[in-house]
């Protein structure tokens, strides 16, 4: 077990449409950086407003209507030893009602607090961006049996959808406003 430790870790979000959906899904990237599989993987989102402490923090109960979830939402997963696995965790539509904003607009694993020069916006334009911090948790199992959970930060980026313009994550551009 010493020598051939299971490590799952989250390796980024993306948003793309599944299964013939139409709209995007927050998707949780995940990279198994042993050569053991990790077993029986779940990913929850926990709602911040229910503890005070990560570890008391209970999960939202996510809804299950889309063709996406109705087939995935339940099957177990495991991510091999050395592979990958992307997970289709929320749709953009129910996370913008669980996070109370209007138009997300993307989100990673951590701030994107890159300065932006905010002129580069067209004359009497108003830009916003805000960041909504939440918190992921992963557990599985491996094949020693043993239990892993641990607990990682998301970044939802959103901006009222009355603002034309928003600093685009990464590029950190001042771009036309493209809700998911």
């Amino acid at each position: 077990m010493a020598e051939n430790p299971t490590v799952l870790e989250v390796a980024g979000i993306a948003w793309p449409t599944w299964f013939g959906d139409g709209k995007p899904f927050m998707t949780i990237v995940l990279q198994n950086k042993s050569k053991l599989p990790a077993l029986d993987v779940h990913l929850e989102l926990l709602d911040m407003k229910t503890g005070h402490t990560i570890a008391s923090l209970k999960p939202y109960t996510l809804k299950k209507k889309s063709y996406t979830m109705r087939i995935i939402a339940d099957q177990p997963v495991s991510v091999p030893g050395g592979g990958g696995w992307s997970w289709p965790l929320v749709s953009a539509e129910e996370l913008a009602g669980m996070i109370k904003q209007d138009c997300i607009t993307g989100g990673g694993l951590d701030y994107d607090s890159m300065t932006t020069d905010w002129e580069s916006a067209p004359p009497g334009v108003i830009t916003s961006d805000d960041h909504t911090g939440m918190y992921l948790r992963v557990s599985y199992t491996t094949i020693f049996d043993e239990k892993v959970s641990f607990a990682q930060s998301i970044v939802i980026d959103s901006t009222p959808p009355n603002y034309p313009m928003y600093r685009e994550r990464g590029t950190h551009k001042v771009v036309p406003l493209r809700c998911l």
